[in-house]
């Protein structure tokens, strides 16, 4: 099945540039810091000119998605003679992590970078760092440098120099730092655009002030998205949804969106300090000069943080976010990256869906995998495909890294480079990612059986660590002792990545991936071959369900985000439970729902017949609303749930946490049986989640 068209299709609902309008005034700070002594080798390093780049950028397909530019860069930005100075570091991915870093009067940017440590930090772990610099007579007052400070974030976010060549792409929601005077305009735009920021950090600043904080911090989100493929749903609609969520149909304000906060020379009772205690529902008494969220805070985007921290520890009180105030200022970039790090936000078009949640650091894994690849010294692998039939791959490097979040819980991160097709048809083959997770937690809730795996399919730009970081699926496999592995894409440009066109490859990348997990993972722990499941998101969601039809050999059952497989799939028939959830501003084309969308009926018809059940779209065996969570069940005659349909109420297209927790409560009841390369031979249904010994064998009808 050819790919082709849907992608032209799906690229302008997700290849979209995010603009941003703002009217940001600020204040002038407190005195600069003396310029650091600097040597001949850091000052006034030598930048080159994004926008010496008039072509687009060529793909480098000896690595696995890197950015195609690295070292020391500058764009002019709004006014003449204003410019922002960019810092790619040497091995940072496709999607990196970008620090918006403000800083002081009279200093040369690149010296102070270098010496403060956050070059070092970002070339440790494959970051990137954008510089906003002052005027030649400093930092202005607020309504001098709300244009500048709207320009630049407009630039990093689209990535896109003046002739409109990417040069680079992010995550989608940054860390900021400001220092001194740099303060106020950087904490102007974080409060205009909250859901862009995961943590914040100022330095000697002061105040933007109370009438800009209170101006803005009033401003509302409505029911509209910002990512070129919005339904929209009108305010009085809007108001009954909220209503119908149980609330009281009032929209969410920049106020209500909580950002994990460092005030460093800030007094205690600077108007910043009262704003984002607010805006992060702290609890009245700090501990160690940190005010904690109250972790029953009502805000949305702590919502599943916050109900996970209470999962692990029921009697806690402290939520994920933060307001801390210090009196010191000084503070090395180390101090304040250890802070700003614990943090990862996604979803920048839509507040709603918009997630604050604990980050995994494992930079320095993909830095050492990286330069692995590069040099790397291939070995040769088999893997089984379906009819007896055997495939062949390269690996070029495999990197491991322990890894703690903030919740205690830990595990082992496995990432790696491999190869088995040739995408750019120059008789090489080309290399993919992929990351493999292993909780601790696995051993000891499966002991003997073996842990169960979910291979993980990121949506169309997605790298892997870009899923890894927004799906939370390493906060599932932890609670619930899973191993995952999540799928690398293949460039589509110098800067970003999608499917292959072809599904064969992607069949034959998830046989691979399946196998490397058979020889890598049981170093940790045991897996259960009968429980390998698929579980994804957008194009990835696709995909699986796609290879659900034609492959269904790979998976015991599959649940996924936003993409049911397009029109008519020349699938196997075989039987197979699956699960798809979308959300109620998603995609054009998954509008309005089941009932009113033929392409969402055919995906349902094509497996209610492979299960041997009657394909009617309205002969589901139950529903349930639980919260924001719609949810449509069709039985077989044993009462197994094989087919289920979800939709999603106030979200848009990307993917939630929540979500990923809804996809696994659905997995972790069916198992296979097969020999490896060969037909399954039985499919089976356990109530428990293989917990107990109540497993039964489906029969097709």
């Amino acid at each position: 099945m050819i790919y082709k068209s849907f992608l032209k299709k799906l690229s302008f609902g997700l290849l979209t540039a995010l603009f941003l309008t703002s009217a940001l005034p600020m204040q002038a700070g407190a005195a600069e810091p003396k310029a650091a002594d600097t040597s001949a080798a850091v000052e006034n390093a030598k930048a080159v000119d994004f926008n010496s780049y008039t072509s687009e950028l060529s793909i480098d397909y000896t690595q696995a998605t890197q950015l195609p530019l690295t070292g020391y860069f500058t764009k002019a930005v709004g006014d003449a003679g204003r410019s922002v100075k960019v810092y790619i570091s040497a091995n940072a991915p496709t999607r990196s992590k970008f620090t918006v870093i403000a800083v002081p009067n009279g200093v040369d940017t690149y010296a102070f970078l270098f010496q403060q440590g956050w070059i070092s930090l970002a070339d440790q772990n494959g970051e990137c760092l954008l510089a906003l610099e002052p005027g030649k007579n400093g930092w202005g007052t607020q309504e001098a440098e709300q244009d500048y400070i709207n320009k630049a974030m407009t630039f990093l976010t689209s990535g896109m120099n003046d002739h409109k060549i990417a040069v680079f792409t992010t995550f989608g929601a940054f860390y900021f730092v400001g220092y001194n005077t740099g303060c106020a305009p950087l904490e102007a735009w974080a409060a205009k655009s909250p859901i862009y920021v995961c943590s914040q950090a100022y330095v000697g600043g002061t105040t933007v002030g109370q009438s800009y904080l209170d101006k803005v911090g009033a401003e509302t989100y409505d029911g509209h998205n910002s990512g070129g493929y919005d339904p929209g749903m009108d305010d009085a609609e809007f108001t009954q949804t909220l209503q119908q969520l149980g609330g009281d149909g009032k929209f969410i304000t920049r106020s209500d969106v909580p950002v994990p906060t460092w005030l460093a020379g800030y007094s205690g009772n600077s108007y910043s300090v009262s704003y984002w205690k607010v805006a992060n529902d702290v609890l009245p008494n700090p501990m160690n000069n940190i005010y904690y969220q109250d972790v029953n805070s009502n805000a949305w985007q702590t919502k599943f943080a916050n109900e996970t921290i209470l999962k692990n520890t029921p009697n806690a009180v402290r939520g994920i976010s933060q307001v801390k105030v210090s009196s010191s200022q000084n503070l090395k970039a180390s101090d304040l990256y250890a802070f700003l790090s614990n943090y990862i936000r996604y979803t920048t078009t839509f507040a709603y869906s918009n997630h604050l949640e604990y980050r995994l650091n494992y930079g320095s894994m993909i830095v050492n995998l990286q330069k692995g690849g590069a040099a790397s010294s291939k070995k040769s692998g088999t893997y089984p495909t379906q009819n007896d039939k055997t495939g062949t791959y390269e690996s070029w490097a495999q990197s491991t890294i322990r890894v703690q979040s903030p919740l205690k819980s830990a595990g082992t991160l496995i990432g790696g480079v491999a190869a088995l097709a040739d995408y750019n048809k120059d008789g090489k083959l080309d290399p993919r990612d992929y990351l493999i997770y292993i909780p601790d937690s696995a051993k000891a809730l499966w002991k003997t059986k073996g842990a169960p795996v979910v291979i993980v399919h990121p949506g169309m730009t997605q790298t892997a660590s870009v899923f890894l970081d927004c799906s939370m699926w390493w906060q599932i496999a932890n609670e619930e002792g899973c191993v995952f592995a999540i799928v690398g894409e293949v460039y589509s440009s110098a800067v970003a990545v999608t499917y292959p066109e072809d599904v064969t490859q992607s069949a034959d990348y998830d046989y691979m991936l399946e196998q490397i997990v058979r020889d890598s993972v049981p170093k940790y722990v045991n897996i259960d071959s009968s429980r390998f499941y698929a579980a994804g998101h957008s194009l990835g969601s696709k995909t699986l369900q796609t290879l659900a039809q034609t492959n269904p050999d790979l998976f015991a059952a599959a649940a996924s985000t936003s993409f049911e497989s397009i029109g008519e799939v020349n699938g196997t028939g075989e039987q197979f439970p699956t699960y798809l959830i979308h959300g109620q501003s998603d995609l054009p084309f998954e509008m309005p729902d089941l009932w009113g969308n033929t392409n969402l009926q055919t995906w349902l018809q094509a497996f209610l017949k492979a299960n041997g059940m009657k394909a009617d779209i309205n002969g589901f065996s139950a529903s349930n609303t639980i919260g924001r969570f719609h949810t449509y069940v069709w039985r077989n005659a044993q009462n197994i749930p094989m087919v289920q349909y979800g939709y999603t109420l106030v979200r848009e297209h990307n993917c939630m946490p929540d979500e990923t927790r809804l996809e696994w409560g659905y997995l972790k009841h069916f198992s296979f049986k097969k020999n490896l390369g060969g037909p399954v031979t039985g499919r089976f249904y356990s109530e428990s989640g293989y917990k107990i010994g109540d497993s039964i064998q489906i029969k097709k009808g």
